[in-house]
C-alpha cells in the first residue's frame, strides 16, 4: 500500500514538473515528496491525524501570546517566555519536574542578620 502511494506522489510530481516547468513547488507539495512516505513507513499511520486545523490553532495561539507579551522589546527573549509559556500550557506535568528549593535553617539566618554593636571602647557591647 505504501509503495503504490509513492509510486503515485512520484508520478503527481513529474506530471506537475513536466507541465509547470516555471512553477516552484509549493511547501505541501514539498512535504508530499519528501516526508510523507517515511512518516507512515515509521509511524504506522497517515497524516489524517495531523489535519490542517491543528496548524491553523496554532497561529492562534502564538497571536494571543504575541499580545501578551507584546512589551518585552527583546524579540529573542519575547519568543523565549511565549515558547515557556505553551509548553507549560501542552506539558503541565514539567512543573512537577522542578527541583524543590531547599530551606534555610531559621536559627542560621537570624544570626546572620543579628548585629553587634559596641557601646563603649571595652566590654559593654549589645544586640541590635
Amino acid at each position: 500500500m505504501v509503495s503504490l502511494l509513492e509510486v503515485n506522489i512520484d508520478n503527481f510530481l513529474a506530471y506537475f514538473r513536466e507541465k509547470f516547468p516555471s512553477v516552484s513547488v509549493t511547501p505541501k507539495m514539498h512535504l508530499l515528496e519528501d516526508h510523507v512516505i517515511p512518516w507512515i513507513s515509521t509511524w504506522k499511520l497517515g497524516l489524517g491525524f495531523h489535519g490542517e486545523h491543528g496548524a491553523e490553532s496554532i497561529h492562534a495561539v502564538f497571536n494571543e501570546l504575541g499580545r501578551r507579551y507584546c512589551k518585552i522589546q527583546n524579540r529573542l527573549t519575547r519568543l523565549h517566555y511565549m515558547m515557556k509559556e505553551h509548553h507549560l500550557v501542552q506539558c503541565p506535568h514539567v512543573t512537577a519536574l522542578r527541583p524543590t528549593v531547599k530551606k534555610r535553617d531559621p536559627y542560621k539566618t537570624q544570626a546572620a542578620a543579628t548585629k553587634w554593636r559596641c557601646v563603649t571602647p571595652v566590654l559593654k557591647c549589645q544586640v541590635l
